[in-house]
């Protein structure tokens, strides 16, 4: 299941940042241990939701660097440089999928581009936003599960493509 936490459901981004926030604090209060799993959040999602939970007073900079210092992280990203030579620029979450289907790996598709997303976000076409999200959210979830960076590197290694 998806949560989607939005700016046009709750009113204001201060509410966003809030709900997350208690959401997050309920999920680690029910288990003790959570774990995170995204595409580029070290670089830039856990540090937008460090600074505006200080901003909307969520807690304080030390509060909030902790919860996410105790919480288990896995940035696709980072994890996924080895398929594409150790580069930056290239390493998406599309090709990171595209590589995993090459390799025999279901993963879902992709629905529309983030590109796309001003543009909807502007046209008041949320559901299209959403759509997007819950797409990534579904291709992560699936690159995790099926350890599909793994495979491709050990597939890839073996025939020499690497």
């Amino acid at each position: 299941m998806f949560k989607v936490f939005s700016e046009w459901d709750l009113g204001s981004e201060k509410a966003v940042i809030r709900r997350f926030y208690e959401y997050i604090n309920d999920l680690i209060a029910e288990s003790k241990f959570l774990v995170i799993i995204g595409f580029n959040i070290l670089h830039f999602d856990i540090p937008l939701l460090i600074q505006k939970g200080v901003e909307y007073g969520v807690g304080s900079l030390h509060d909030l660097n902790k919860l996410w210092h105790d919480t288990f992280t896995i940035d696709l990203f980072q994890v996924a440089l080895p398929l594409n030579n150790m580069l930056f620029k290239g390493n998406t979450l599309k090709n990171i999928a595209n590589k995993a289907r090459k390799h025999g790996i279901n993963i879902p598709s992709t629905y529309g581009r983030g590109e796309d997303v001003p543009r909807w976000y502007e046209e008041g076409e949320y559901d299209e936003i959403v759509k997007h999200l819950k797409a990534d959210l579904e291709i992560m979830r699936c690159i995790d599960l099926t350890n599909a960076v793994i495979k491709v590197l050990v597939q890839s290694s073996s025939k020499g493509n690497i």
